[in-house]
């Protein structure tokens, strides 16, 4: 009778052991719910609404067309998804991307004759809103249309003087996304091919490759059937100008990578169950002992300002030119260098050496590899890094990365490592270490609770069968 009284025991035991847990996880659930609001309020960080723009489907379906299609490119050879690709979370899976004159997509491109270009490509989520008032890593396209609707931009086209034609273009133009989208086409290495490959390659500003371009896509019955539709209100074609590609583009950017129905995001509307009890955790570590929060704010989870992180760096290096006092993108400064300066080339102020732009997170982890370099093939490669810079710098090994022409000049711009730590940003530096159990809560808030998944499915992100030009879609 012994033994049924011992399982009688050991039952009554484990089931009060379940009973307690159930107990500590849901008043740790209740504190959490407690505390979690006051927090995201304190950095005005708030739900995401759906898109501000009501865009046409006309627009949307001319932007799709023009997404996908390569004649945009001076040897017709690249086209907008090629580096930003619906299948692979609309960028494109490498550290650096290969430009015009590469072969395939994704991790099986392969480089030929093409330039690599000089950063990571960024993921195109949520890009379309208002309040964004700046784009690329070093913010070189900025502009505030709810504030003072000053426009900068390294196409100095773009940013002319003459009051008639800035007052024409900024009525013309609603988001920093426009005006980006306006940018990639002029890039020798990017899509516009090099001198002496082709007309749009040989044009003689960027004004020109825009007209070209814009002719180029007139010269198909077909663009010139979805422009009209796009733009009713335009009578002629002589009243299209490239500002109506970069709308189109922008208008499908716009809908189509939209992520706004993250388990924070349903969180935040009051469902309380969206987050899972360590993704909680996790937000708890974000918004406190971890300071992300400090930098990843408001409703974009981004301050938008710039910041170092003293980022191993290699790749092709960055040669750029900076702003003058006028505001023009105007004067030359080369760098002529394999590290990269960050900010600084736009500025060309000192202090900004190796700061990039704070970059928005919802879909930060399903579109890695992630920092301006795709340096880190895991998010938690990038937080050890953070944790610790000064031993990730000494010991970095590019883990994930294969390609040869990716990884040089890795050695040579480690003489710029003492300064790169020294620029490294105060509110990314923690008063005391997180424990393993830590690391793992905060990267699930981070991996998980930002990510919206449905945004991803086949049925939203479709590509399509073909387009206007009827130049292949396969790479």
């Amino acid at each position: 009778m012994r033994r049924p009284k011992v399982l009688l025991i050991l039952t009554l035991a484990l089931a009060l052991s379940a009973a307690a847990y159930q107990i500590a996880q849901a008043w740790s659930h209740h504190r959490l719910d407690q505390e979690l609001p006051a927090l995201f309020a304190r950095f005005r960080i708030e739900a995401l609404s759906g898109p501000e723009f009501k865009d046409s489907r006309e627009l949307v379906q001319l932007g799709e067309a023009l997404f996908f299609d390569k004649i945009l490119s001076g040897n017709r050879n690249i086209s907008c998804a090629t580096c930003h690709h619906p299948t692979l979370s609309s960028a494109d899976a490498g550290s650096f991307s290969i430009g015009q004159g590469g072969k395939g997509l994704g991790r099986d491109r392969r480089q030929y004759q093409a330039a690599t270009t000089l950063r990571n490509a960024p993921a195109l989520f949520n890009l379309g809103y208002k309040d964004i008032p700046n784009l690329f890593w070093d913010g070189r396209v900025e502009f505030r249309p709810l504030e003072d609707k000053k426009l900068r931009t390294p196409a100095r086209e773009l940013t002319s003087r003459h009051p008639e034609e800035m007052s024409k273009l900024i009525a013309s133009i609603e988001s920093t996304l426009e005006a980006q989208v306006m940018i990639p086409v002029t890039d020798f290495a990017e899509m516009r091919g090099k001198p002496g490959d082709n007309e749009i390659a040989d044009a003689y500003s960027k004004a020109q490759v825009w007209d070209l371009l814009l002719k180029r896509l007139l010269s198909h019955p077909q663009y010139v059937s979805l422009f009209q539709a796009a733009f009713p209100e335009k009578t002629g074609l002589d009243q299209l100008q490239y500002t109506d590609v970069a709308k189109a583009i922008a208008a499908y950017i716009r809908e189509t990578f939209q992520a706004s129905q993250t388990p924070m995001d349903r969180y935040l509307r009051g469902d309380l169950e969206a987050m899972t009890l360590a993704q909680k955790r996790g937000a708890e570590l974000f918004l406190g002992k971890a300071r992300c929060a400090e930098c990843h704010s408001g409703r974009h989870l981004s301050n938008f300002e710039y910041a170092s992180l003293a980022i191993p760096q290699f790749g092709p290096g960055n040669v750029m030119t900076a702003w003058d006092e006028g505001g023009t993108y105007t004067r030359g400064v080369s760098l002529n260098t394999t590290d990269d300066f960050g900010r600084y080339g736009v500025t060309h102020a000192p202090r900004d050496r190796f700061l990039f732009r704070v970059p928005p997170l919802r879909q930060v982890g399903l579109t890695g590899p992630w920092m301006h370099n795709g340096a880190f093939t895991s998010l938690k490669a990038a937080l050890d890094h953070i944790l610790d810079p000064e031993t990730s710098l000494a010991n970095y090994e590019p883990e994930g990365i294969e390609r040869k022409e990716f990884l040089k000049n890795l050695a040579k711009n480690k003489e710029y490592d003492a300064e790169r730590l020294a620029s490294f940003d105060p509110r990314a530096r923690l008063s005391q270490a997180l424990t393993e159990a830590e690391k793992r809560d905060l990267l699930d808030f981070i991996e998980n609770a930002l990510a919206d998944r449905e945004a991803l499915s086949k049925e939203h992100l479709r590509v399509p069968a073909a387009v206007p030009s009827g130049i292949d879609l396969r790479d």
